[in-house]
């Protein structure tokens, strides 16, 4: 009886183990689909602007070409709170 009942816990902890890897590496995937790898960005006007990606970052790109993000500072609003942040 005691070994069922070992046989039955393990087989219950390695399920859970396992849905919960999957669900692990789904939400990952998720992120990492949003969110980028690297944000390479000009350094006090030093980096020079160009149509496309330096070449060591197209080297790199083997998934996706790199694209260009144009960020700046903003002031959000909403009917109960103001706060600042970036765009």
């Amino acid at each position: 009886m005691s070994t069922a009942g070992i046989t039955i816990g393990v087989m219950a902890l390695v399920t859970v183990l396992s849905v919960m890897n999957g669900f692990e590496a789904q939400l990952k995937e998720r992120i990492l689909g949003v969110l980028p790898h690297a944000v390479i960005s000009q350094h006090d006007g030093r980096t020079p602007l160009t149509e496309s990606a330096p070449q060591f970052i197209q080297a790199m790109s083997d998934v996706a070409e790199p694209e260009p993000v144009v960020r700046g500072e903003a002031v959000i609003q909403s009917s109960a709170q103001l706060t600042a942040g970036y765009l």
